[in-house]
């Protein structure tokens, strides 16, 4: 019999493909706080998702819970923005990044639960579990939408 505390090899990989997904996709779109929150909140959706996903609970129960995490997030950042005691507690950029970062890590928390979760219990849905990562980095290269450049140049020129 195994031990299951245990840590399995591509289990671990996994989180770290989320995480890594996770600070992808918030890259452009954040600053460094709210990037790194972004790819903890993903790599602790994945966890939660794959340990809740071998639990009786139903699929739907499951993923309505990664959607209420979500939502839950949007609710606190604006919630957060609107109150101004948290402003004149940390300072207006300062509360700003914060909220950015609380709703990066619960969206991205969210969303990595629910896939998790799709795919632990039905195995197609890995196709999307691969083509996440896919799609985040090639946010990042494209290079012209409509003559507009809409990419971090630190990332995409070395490439290009």
């Amino acid at each position: 019999m195994t031990n299951p505390s245990r840590l399995h090899l591509p289990t671990m990989l996994r989180v770290c493909a989320y995480f890594v997904t996770g600070a992808v996709l918030a890259l452009p779109l954040s600053r460094a706080p709210a990037v790194v929150a972004a790819a903890l909140g993903a790599a602790l959706g994945a966890v939660l998702g794959g340990r809740l996903a071998r639990s009786p609970y139903r699929t739907i129960a499951l993923l309505g819970a990664g959607l209420l995490m979500g939502v839950l997030a949007g609710a606190v950042h604006t919630l957060l923005l609107s109150a101004t005691s948290w402003s004149a507690w940390l300072g207006p950029a300062r509360a700003y990044r914060t909220a950015d970062a609380l709703l990066a890590m619960g969206v991205l928390g969210g969303g990595a639960f629910a896939l998790r979760v799709l795919t632990s219990r039905r195995a197609w849905f890995a196709v999307l579990e691969v083509l996440v990562p896919v799609f985040a980095f090639t946010q990042l290269v494209v290079a012209h939408r409509d003559g507009a450049i809409n990419r971090p140049f630190e990332i995409a020129d070395p490439i290009l």
